[in-house]
């Protein structure tokens, strides 16, 4: 018969062996038409299906040898099924290598029959680096001489990235948990099971590995009041489906307290009905423990606040709306806490426009304002101020003194220091009139009269008979002692008030200083005097020389120096003396010493005619004094020295 007539088909008894059935020509093309159709239909099924198969043969000598890959195989692992069928070497090639040790564990199994069924999920790499995750379902079939293996091998990076990414937020959340001090708890209706998370364990103070305490251990755990609320709250809950947020006071096994949010809310299965109360509890214990710091920080504030004796406002910076007051306001404006409560800061201020503009650039201190109190009186303030910022609000705090009596005490005492200044003014000038009277007397009387005293004696001793002797030692000795009499008498009243002064003016006075000063201490003394004529009356004259006397004698005292320089002149309307030497600096601290009476007294000269003295000192560097007294002009009527 010709193979072409043959067609084989299935025993009909059901042996599963083929027979051979004679038939025609056309329907073996027919049966054949059919088997290739029925490929493209299985092969079209393939390709649509997101798996891969595989099938694959183990000789006896534990040979493998791949039989099919599905065209599945591209789109998962990137690579054809020509590559695969090249030998178990390469689908080995395409496991990560971190994954590499258990995949050949498995493979070991199923050569040696261990495993007739294994999946496994590992990873792959495919040609672009990308790492995939697939998950490998072998079967084994033994058959005579030879073993079969078929798998199917699905492609699971989404299902991997989804478990990891759940993974990651379960850890996040246990942290966000922990972070937070939240435990978590499940009570389920059907059968009072209590469960509770490590976290609520770690707040309870309880030990995970033990049993959830029953229900009177769980009474135990509440101090009575919270546990009674926490009961009803739950029952209510099973009743009502409203959830619950207590706090709660819990007790741990060590006596000790910890404070807590429980949160509780009511779960319903597919029927509506609620059948168990899910929640967290939040430790809030630190929280606790700071309100509490913090209301008995406001309490000891409020005792502060009411007792202070100064006035305390508290102001609403944009607004200028007094927000509250203390006691010793209410007794120094006159105003009820509700009046005030009504009032602006600006309507008690008696210089409104200040008080905004304080605020406004938030000074901290304010020397003096005016304020106004309900009676319409007016008196002095002092004010300290700070801002801070409260429920997105600017605060200003102001503490406000009465310097009423400090006010008059300081023009009382102010009053007393110009008396006595006035008074010293007084005395200086008595004090410079009688100098010049008695210097004049000295050199007028006593100077005369010892003038006259040594022209008597010359023309005595010429009188004497004296033949052909000498003037005796002892006629000498006489009138070498009157010519140190006089010499003494005027040096004398040249110190108590130099004529020079009253007769020649400031200039020329300060010239002879100068060079009586030069001739005494062998130091250098250059001066810098006006060409012009300087008006000076008679005050300002005597205080600018007695400055000048007072410094020079300082410089001989303590300056070792080897020049002075000295410069007068008339500037801004008023007349400047600056004194220089180039000694060795008078130190800071000799600048205010209470022992330094002649700094003082030259200051205060300055000061008694509205002027200024200061005195620089630089170590090694010399020392500058400068003194400038205001309203003096030049004037043809003085004279000019220089």
């Amino acid at each position: 018969m010709d193979p072409s007539e043959v067609e084989i088909q299935a025993d009909s008894a059901g042996s599963g062996r083929p027979e051979a059935v004679a038939s025609g020509i056309p329907e073996h093309r027919r049966t054949q038409e059919v088997l290739r159709r029925s490929q493209e239909e299985l092969q079209s099924v393939l390709a649509s299906i997101p798996d891969y198969l595989w099938s694959a043969d183990i000789d006896s000598q534990g040979h493998v040898a791949y039989r099919y890959h599905s065209p599945g195989v591209e789109k998962i692992t990137g690579r054809p099924p020509d590559f695969y069928m090249l030998g178990p070497e390469r689908w080995l090639s395409t496991v990560h290598p971190d994954d590499m040790p258990k995949i050949q564990k498995a493979l070991q199994a199923i050569m040696t029959g261990h495993l007739p069924q294994l999946t496994e999920e590992y990873r792959i790499i495919l040609p672009d680096g990308t790492v995939r995750w697939v998950r490998d379902n072998v079967q084994m079939r033994r058959r005579e001489g030879s073993t079969r293996l078929d798998g199917v091998v699905s492609d699971i990076t989404e299902r991997k990235e989804t478990e990891n990414a759940l993974r990651l937020s379960e850890a996040s959340l246990k942290e966000a948990l922990l972070a937070a001090h939240m435990g978590v708890w499940e009570w389920r209706a059907a059968d009072g099971t209590l469960t509770w998370d490590d976290n609520f364990c770690r707040i309870a103070g309880r030990d995970p590995i033990l049993l959830v305490p029953g229900d009177l251990e769980q009474a135990k755990m509440f101090v009575p009041e919270s546990w009674e609320r926490l009961k009803v709250a739950g029952e209510n809950a099973l009743v009502t489906g409203i959830p619950f947020d207590l706090d709660l006071e819990l007790i741990r096994p060590d006596g000790s307290k910890r404070w807590l949010i429980g949160r509780g809310k009511p779960r319903r299965d597919a029927l509506s009905r609620i059948t168990h109360l899910r929640g967290t509890v939040q430790d809030i214990t630190e929280r606790k423990q700071v309100e509490e710091a913090l209301r008995e920080s406001e309490e000891r504030y409020r005792q502060l606040f009411e007792v202070e004796s100064d006035a305390i406002l508290v102001v609403e910076v944009d607004s200028g709306r007094i927000l509250d007051v203390n006691a010793a306001a209410l007794s120094v404006y006159g105003y009820s806490r509700e009046e005030f409560l009504g009032l602006a800061v600006g309507h008690i201020s008696a210089e409104p426009e200040k008080t905004r503009a304080t605020i406004a650039g938030r000074l901290t201190q304010v020397q003096l304002r005016w304020h106004r109190k309900k009676d319409g009186t007016l008196f002095p303030v002092e004010i300290t101020g700070n801002y801070f910022v409260s429920q997105g609000c600017n605060i200003h705090v102001a503490a406000i003194r009465d310097i009423t009596e400090r006010k008059r005490a300081e023009e009382e005492r102010q009053r007393s220091f110009d008396q006595l200044r006035a008074l010293a003014a007084h005395l200086q000038s008595i004090r410079e009139e009688e100098r010049k009277r008695v210097a004049r007397e000295i050199h007028d009387q006593l100077g005369q009269a010892l003038t006259d005293i040594r022209i008597d004696l010359s023309s005595l001793i010429r009188e004497l008979p004296s033949g052909d002797k000498p003037p005796s030692k002892r006629t000498s000795s006489i009138l070498q002692l009157v010519d140190e009499s006089i010499r003494v008498v005027r040096r004398i009243s040249t110190e108590l008030r130099p004529g020079i002064l009253d007769d020649l003016g400031l200039v020329a006075a300060l010239e002879w200083a100068g060079e009586d000063f030069q001739s005494r201490t062998g130091t250098t003394c250059r001066l810098r005097l006006p060409q012009e004529a300087i008006a000076v009356g008679a005050e300002q004259a005597t205080a600018i020389f007695r400055i000048f006397q007072e410094t020079l004698t300082n410089v001989a005292r303590h300056a070792d120096a080897s020049a002075v320089e000295v410069r007068l002149a008339a500037e801004h309307g008023g007349l400047m003396l600056e004194v220089y030497d180039d000694g060795k600096g008078i130190p800071k601290d000799k600048l205010g010493a209470s022992k330094s009476l002649g700094i003082l007294g030259m200051r205060e000269r300055a000061m008694l005619l509205g002027g200024e003295l200061t005195i620089e000192g630089i170590p090694e560097n010399g020392t500058t004094v400068r003194v400038r007294i205001p309203g003096l002009y030049p004037t043809r009527g003085d004279q000019a020295h220089d």
